[in-house]
């Protein structure tokens, strides 16, 4: 159980250096490959021309950033990016964030993989979302998957899947094959996210 204190705070970005933690960074590259609700939410919002600044702000203050207290001018991330990169497209300065004054018995590496896990488990695009959820499971490293996973860790990541969905593993293996399957970052724009963040 975690013990630190925290406390959730509304922080100007402008006058913070944010950065993604080092431990958490494997599962922030990773989100990259993934197409969830938020990118199907902000092409409708371009149509429809509806307030996209509020609706990010708000989404945002609902899904804060959450992350470690550095030193007095630098907070590392580590969990809550997908809604923070958008109000950061956006222009929006202003972000909640859940900050922890130490990182004693948190494990940001494990934590990042648990946000990705929980954050696309419900919200992948129906046409694509059975494979990226297996490439996912694929993806969370071999030592946090009997945490993460719980009763669902098979040997298989369909099998998971499927146990996961209820979703039959014809109708796994046919997303596999109607959809290409995650696009894989090649190591040349890993390496420039790593650089950028």
């Amino acid at each position: 159980m975690i013990k630190n204190r925290r406390t959730l705070r509304t922080i100007d970005i402008n006058n913070r250096k944010v950065i993604c933690h080092q431990n958490a960074r494997e599962a922030y590259i990773y989100s990259k490959c993934i197409h969830t609700y938020i990118d199907a939410i902000e092409k409708d919002l371009e149509k429809k021309s509806i307030n996209r600044v509020e609706m990010l702000k708000q989404n945002q203050q609902f899904n804060p950033l959450i992350a470690i207290q550095a030193n007095k001018q630098e907070l590392q991330y580590f969990s809550g990016w997908r809604w923070y990169e958008n109000c950061l497209a956006a222009g929006i300065n202003e972000i909640a964030m859940i900050v922890y004054e130490e990182s004693n018995g948190l494990d940001p590496n494990k934590l990042a993989w648990q946000y990705l896990f929980s954050e696309h488990i419900y919200d992948m695009q129906r046409s694509s979302c059975l494979r990226q959820l297996v490439d996912l499971i694929d993806a969370i490293p071999q030592r946090l998957k009997r945490e993460l996973l719980a009763s669902n860790n098979a040997r298989s990541a369909e099998k998971v899947v499927q146990n996961i969905t209820g979703e039959t593993r014809g109708a796994i293996r046919w997303s596999a094959t109607s959809k290409s399957s995650t696009n894989k970052l090649s190591k040349t724009i890993l390496d420039e996210l790593i650089r950028g963040n």
